[in-house]
């Protein structure tokens, strides 16, 4: 899509992402995690979750779902979390919401944002995944 300066996608990007492509990424995500994580996975979530299409309506809990939110101390208030890499993540946590790589200025955010979710869910359903 040609982004990598940006490090993020637009609607009009994910709108646009060859299916052929976000397919066989799809693919290699459910293959090599035993079906864990991976577009298709997430987008099975997602419904279960209402497929919310703004930040409040069920966003929090598809969050909780997949791992990407947290409880605070002692169940009081709770947080958008870093995603992790590790094999104890649950199910539906990759591929990632959005991960930086490097420090500070220098660093490279690769991701969608929030509200971009139902976009690309959108066209993980028209991919048929």
């Amino acid at each position: 899509m040609d982004r990598q300066i940006k490090g993020w996608l637009r609607v009009e990007d994910i709108e646009q992402f060859p299916c052929l492509d976000l397919r066989n990424i799809d693919r290699l995500w459910v293959k090599y995690s035993q079906g864990k994580f991976g577009f298709s996975v997430q987008k099975e979530i997602w419904q279960s979750c209402g497929s919310p299409s703004g930040f409040l309506n069920n966003m929090t809990r598809f969050g909780f779902t997949v791992g990407w939110r947290k409880e605070s101390f002692l169940g009081m208030g709770s947080g958008w979390i870093n995603p992790s890499f590790e094999t104890v993540a649950p199910q539906g946590h990759l591929p990632t919401l959005t991960t930086r790589f490097g420090d500070g200025d220098k660093s490279l955010r690769v991701g969608l944002f929030v509200s971009d979710w139902a976009h690309l869910f959108s066209r993980v359903k028209t991919c048929r995944l």
